[in-house]
């Protein structure tokens, strides 16, 4: 069970440059049962998003110092994605504005029970997120203490961060299947991963039968910690300890009700799901923060905060709701 508010034995100062993609989610829920090629009922929500964005606000919002590095339109909605994540307390590092560019949208169809249905991701402008590019956000936050990136960089600039990081461990989370190709061949530069099964089944081509099959295939893969959620299935985590020993740990979420599990993360039985689009982010958030602001925190405690997040995050309207590190604490001890 985690200890309250410190699962560890000495917290770290951690800050985080969180590097990758900021976005429109455009959210439609269905009303009715799903059929193929027809018309539905429904309702829509459009919020701010992506991965990145998703993840370096909840790190802000757990209270920890949060620089963001990514590219923005010159467009109206490029003004409702900055505000919106000044508000929830990032430090947008400047010099990235694309005046041609198009604010990238990311659509998402769910069926009654909160599942996804199919997404669709409109995300030229990610293009523009190059090696001078990294070069110019590396240096703005070379005093953070940790580096996150998600894999809507493109190829060049998450090979040249891996150069740039010096002793800044860089941790990467995963955005889909598609785009783990971009990092098959940096795994043993990086200082881990956070991915569903589907997506470590992506990058290494293998059909891995459970989330602990992934994390060792993954680990053998070259990764020093990985991070493998597989939906209301046991996640898993590996990682290489300082005698090179591999360590597997093993944890079933609680079950949540109202959908099938399809996502990268569970929740608990008493709370509804309202739907699951940003859940992995919650997850792949706490998850980072317990790792890095208390270096002790055991294997079992880090996969219980990450679910707590998503237990809560699947049962809230936003798809990157306000969670405070408390109430993940408190969702935490309950299982």
């Amino acid at each position: 069970m985690a200890t309250s508010n410190n699962p560890g034995k000495a917290p770290l100062s951690a800050s985080f440059c969180v590097f990758g993609g900021a976005l429109i989610d455009r959210v439609g829920t269905f009303r009715t049962q799903f059929h193929p090629g027809q018309s539905h009922p429904g309702d829509w929500q459009q919020t701010v998003g992506g991965v990145a964005s998703n993840v370096a606000r909840h790190l802000a919002a757990f209270g920890a110092s949060v620089k963001f590095a990514s590219v923005f339109a010159q467009d109206a909605a490029a003004e409702t994605v900055r505000q919106r994540l000044t508000q929830d307390g990032l430090s947008i590092i400047s010099g990235s504005v694309i005046p041609d560019g198009v604010t990238p949208t990311y659509t998402v169809m769910h069926d009654t029970g909160g599942n996804v249905i199919a997404g669709l991701a409109d995300m030229a402008l990610h293009e523009h997120m190059n090696a001078s590019w990294v070069r110019k956000m590396a240096a703005a936050a070379a005093y953070s203490s940790h580096w996150v990136a998600d894999t809507n960089l493109p190829p060049e600039a998450l090979t040249l961060l891996t150069e740039l990081k010096q002793g800044n461990p860089l941790y990467i989370v995963a955005v889909s299947p598609a785009k783990m190709a971009k990092i098959a061949d940096l795994l043993p530069e990086i200082d881990g991963l956070i991915c569903n099964r589907q997506e470590a089944q992506a990058l290494t081509g293998t059909a891995y039968a459970d989330a602990p099959d992934a994390a060792a295939g993954l680990a053998h893969a070259g990764l020093r910690l990985c991070i493998i959620s597989d939906g209301a299935n046991s996640s898993a985590l590996a990682r290489r300890k300082a005698d090179q020993n591999l360590q597997i740990v093993r944890q079933k979420p609680l079950p949540y009700s109202g959908s099938s599990g399809s996502s990268g993360s569970s929740g608990g039985s008493d709370r509804h799901a309202v739907r699951l689009t940003g859940a992995g982010d919650s997850y792949a958030a706490a998850c980072l923060y317990a790792l890095c602001t208390w270096p002790d925190t055991s294997a079992d405690d880090i996969l219980n905060y990450g679910h707590a997040a998503a237990r809560l995050a699947i049962a809230a309207e936003d798809t990157c709701p306000a969670l405070s590190w408390q109430s993940i604490d408190e969702t935490a001890a309950e299982s």
